[in-house]
């Protein structure tokens, strides 16, 4: 599925890219996969009306994965994570925020965990269990 954005956020991802083929010398799959996440998180923050992106608050972060964990697997929410960490050590390293929010991804639990508490109560909220 392609997720689209607009002009000055695919600008972003041009470069998140570049970076992560780069500078971090990541597998063009890994690299594509990463990109779909970040993208899927800025089109979220579009459709949202979230500020520009320096102002990005941690609360946003654990607003869109508790949004994904609604209709995501454990192995897929896993990815999620480590792409929005990811991306945001390069909005740090770049200047584009003034800290590093990495830190303020929500953890996820357990697969046995997710599983019984999914099974348990439909949706859960990850961040809460």
């Amino acid at each position: 599925m392609v997720v689209r954005v607009d002009a000055e956020a695919e600008a972003v991802v041009t470069v998140y890219r570049h970076y992560e083929r780069v500078e971090r010398r990541l597998a063009e799959m890994s690299v594509t996969s990463q990109s779909y996440w970040v993208r899927r998180f800025l089109a979220w923050r579009a459709e949202t009306n979230r500020p520009v992106l320096p102002r990005l608050e941690p609360v946003e972060l654990s607003e869109f994965v508790v949004h994904e964990a609604r209709r995501l697997s454990v192995a897929t929410m896993r990815l999620v994570v480590s792409s929005l960490r990811s991306f945001m050590r390069f909005l740090f390293a770049s200047g584009v925020t003034r800290r590093n929010l990495s830190g303020s991804v929500p953890f996820l639990p357990s697969l046995t965990s997710w599983s019984n508490a999914k099974s348990r109560h439909g949706v859960m909220d990850p961040i809460k269990i």
